[in-house]
């Protein structure tokens, strides 16, 4: 029996992982990220070598503070959150290991958030 990917949120999906980092990247669209998550998106794919960017990393790099928001809020209700704000990635010349905090760098709105939401959800 063949499993349906966008009903089992346990299968990772390529075609629905890229489609979520390309949002996260290039727009504000939140409702259609929202979507690709309930069908199944992998909130911690990457956009594979060199990168590795989640599309946390993905928007915390190009500014994108509305979808920074929608992810964390996301990746928080999937327990996915600590390991993402510490997964490195290509620093793109911002900080030493580029994770999320670091790409946000000269964002400060989008630091600014991850800050608020680190303080409002410490981790162990």
């Amino acid at each position: 029996m063949k499993l349906n990917q966008s009903k089992n949120k346990n299968i990772s999906n390529p075609d629905l992982n890229n489609k979520l980092n390309n949002p996260a990247r290039n727009t504000n669209d939140i409702i259609e990220i929202k979507r690709l998550v309930d069908l199944g998106a992998d909130l911690l794919s990457t956009n594979g070598e060199p990168w590795n960017h989640t599309p946390l990393h993905q928007a915390c790099y190009h500014n994108r503070p509305a979808v920074v928001d929608t992810l964390l809020n996301l990746l928080n209700k999937k327990g996915l959150a600590e390991k993402n704000l510490n997964m490195p990635s290509n620093p793109c010349g911002r900080g030493n290991n580029g994770k999320p905090v670091d790409l946000a760098s000269i964002h400060p709105g989008v630091r600014d958030i991850i800050i608020k939401f680190l303080y409002e959800n410490p981790f162990n």
